[in-house]
């Protein structure tokens, strides 16, 4: 049984900051419940809680502990976000701009579409390939070390792969913000892309992309995938298990947080773990809370409630390093660009003393090179 059930860590980090019920899964389906009975309406103030739901899954993955419950509070959340978009209420100014950035430039940073393969140059890559590595838009612009980090781990495990001519943002933003009409495009183009490609498997190091094609595609295409999605954790984890990438002393202490999309929204734990028990040297310890009961980075699904509250993103976030620093580590590992970027902000605001890494850059630091 989960601790969070006693009380011990509580459920919701948005309710442990503002104190309210309406800040919790139960107040916000209370909410949602009184506005389809009538009883309540949109405006901007409630717009403003809306928009504070970090949709991490927490409060759903208390709930299915509960025999007989399992109540998806992020989808409600969703749904009143596409409520609020229709009415004009929502979203905030914020994040209306990453929806125009997408439309314009495919990319959530309004940066120049031609750049996104910048990180590629010299790279040989294949136009054809059963494996697609699907970068995303941190990876692409922000991180190319993570793209790089993950297109060599490619290549040390004799996989070849291909990446889209023309890929754009996956729209999780969009999708979690409700600006869904704009995600469903993405949607469409991005897989259209993809079965052009001939590809079999579509592989990411971003655990929003991953959730986003794996879960949320099918539904806004209105049809199954016919193509497989892993995470790269999931691919690496099978391939170290098989003896084809192996790896050289790396002596550091390290927690591993896990993203709430990669974590409770795919189930995804072990993989990453898997990894970093397996390069020597490595001292993997876990935060007081971990696996499913890890809290959430503060930057919310598709770093809606970073944009929208920015303030309440920070202090989550930093909130959960001190949590790393009590394991008393000198790295924190983790697998989203989102969680990533966030903790550096909160890092560099706070002053705590903690290295920040993705996984692969991590893995390219540690792997041995093979001819």
């Amino acid at each position: 049984m989960w601790r969070h059930i006693t009380g011990t860590y509580g459920i919701c980090p948005v309710r442990e900051e503002f104190r309210h019920e309406h800040y919790c899964g139960r107040g916000r389906t209370a909410i949602a419940r009184a506005i389809i009975e009538n009883k309540l309406a949109y405006d901007k103030s409630l717009a403003d809680v809306v928009y504070t739901d970090l949709c991490c899954w927490s409060c759903s993955e208390a709930c299915s502990l509960l025999e007989g419950y399992k109540i998806r509070v992020p989808l409600i959340t969703r749904a009143m976000r596409e409520d609020l978009v229709k009415l004009g209420i929502g979203p905030p100014e914020s994040l209306e701009k990453i929806g125009l950035n997408v439309k314009k430039t495919y990319n959530r940073f309004g940066w120049q579409k031609g750049e996104r393969k910048a990180w590629a140059e010299n790279m040989e890559i294949p136009n054809e390939a059963e494996t697609l590595f699907f970068v995303g838009c941190h990876a692409s612009y922000m991180y190319p070390e993570i793209a790089k980090s993950t297109a060599n781990i490619l290549k040390q495990g004799k996989i070849d792969f291909t990446i889209l001519s023309d890929e754009r943002c996956c729209g999780v933003t969009q999708i979690w913000d409700g600006q869904v009409q704009i995600a469903k495009d993405l949607a469409n183009h991005n897989v259209h892309a993809i079965r052009e490609s001939g590809a079999k498997r579509v592989v990411t190091a971003c655990a929003e992309c991953y959730h986003t094609i794996k879960f949320d595609y099918p539904e806004l295409i209105e049809e199954k995938l016919d193509f497989e999605v892993l995470h790269i954790s999931e691919l690496l984890s099978d391939l170290v298990n098989k003896g084809k990438i192996k790896f050289k002393e790396y002596r550091k202490k390290i927690t591993y947080h896990d993203p709430c999309q990669l974590g409770r929204g795919s189930n995804v734990y072990e993989p990453p773990r898997n990894i970093l028990k397996s390069i020597p040297g490595i001292e993997l310890l876990e935060m007081k809370r971990h696996h499913g009961s890890s809290w959430c980075c503060g930057s919310g699904a598709g770093q809606v409630v970073r944009l929208a509250s920015p303030q309440l993103s920070m202090k989550i976030a930093t909130d959960r390093l001190l949590e790393a620093k009590e394991t008393k580590v000198e790295a924190l590992v983790t697998t989203c660009p989102f969680c990533l970027n966030l903790f550096a902000s909160a890092r560099n605001i706070s002053g705590i003393d903690i290295e920040i890494y993705d996984l692969t850059t991590i893995v390219m630091q540690a792997i041995e090179i093979c001819s």
